[in-house]
């Protein structure tokens, strides 16, 4: 991605690139539901109450930021736990989630522990960005520009004020329909990832994590 692309996704924030999830699965890049990259399977229980996670989505940064590297989410799959999770203000800790960054990893051929209901689908990035509104960001999924979260109690001020800048988000509400998704994981709710940046570009090893519901 050129240094303008990236200025103006992460810098002058004008613009961001829309995900959505894709009509057919994918076993490598961007994915979402379904198995997870093998590249997880080692991963620890859930930090807040030890117990067992589930596999929630893939974000493929090799074509967005010239990185060979992915990150993945795994949630609690005790609801009540990820809930004490969820965040307004500040950060919750320790989190009822985990953000795992790998290099590039297929799913796991075999059925695993960390198996969602949702379907599996890959996840898609726009070819193009699109315009941020400058009164009201956009809450939709999306990568770059400004964080449009739906509790906007100020948790983007105090990581700001810490040194982290918004990445992506997730909205549930863009899952297709007729798509299977079971129980929504998140309550139809959206996560949300802030990173350090190194310039124009994040610094995919250091990223905060959270979800919020309505």
């Amino acid at each position: 991605m050129t240094d303008d692309r990236l200025h103006k996704l992460f810098v002058s924030r004008s613009h961001y690139l829309r995900l959505s999830v894709a009509a057919d699965d994918a076993t490598t890049g961007g994915r979402i539901g379904g198995r997870p990259p093998e590249a997880c399977l080692a991963a620890e229980p859930c930090p807040r109450c030890g117990g067992p996670m589930i596999y929630y989505l893939t974000v493929d940064f090799s074509r967005l930021l010239n990185s060979p590297q992915e990150v993945s989410v795994l949630l609690c799959r005790d609801f009540d736990c990820l809930l004490k999770g969820s965040a307004s203000s500040r950060l919750r800790l320790p989190s009822s989630l985990r953000c795992l960054v790998h290099e590039p990893s297929p799913r796991s051929p075999q059925p695993t522990a960390l198996d969602s209901e949702v379907a599996p689908r890959a996840l898609r990035s726009a070819p193009r960005e699109a315009r941020e509104d400058e009164d009201e960001p956009a809450e939709n999924s999306k990568i770059g520009g400004r964080v449009g979260l739906i509790q906007k109690e100020g948790i983007d001020e105090a990581l700001a004020a810490e040194g982290w800048d918004f990445l992506l988000q997730w909205n549930e509400l863009d899952f297709p329909r007729g798509m299977h998704i079971g129980t929504y994981p998140l309550a139809g709710g959206a996560l949300y990832f802030f990173a350090a940046f190194r310039g124009n570009a994040p610094y995919l090893n250091e990223l905060r994590a959270f979800w919020q519901r309505s």
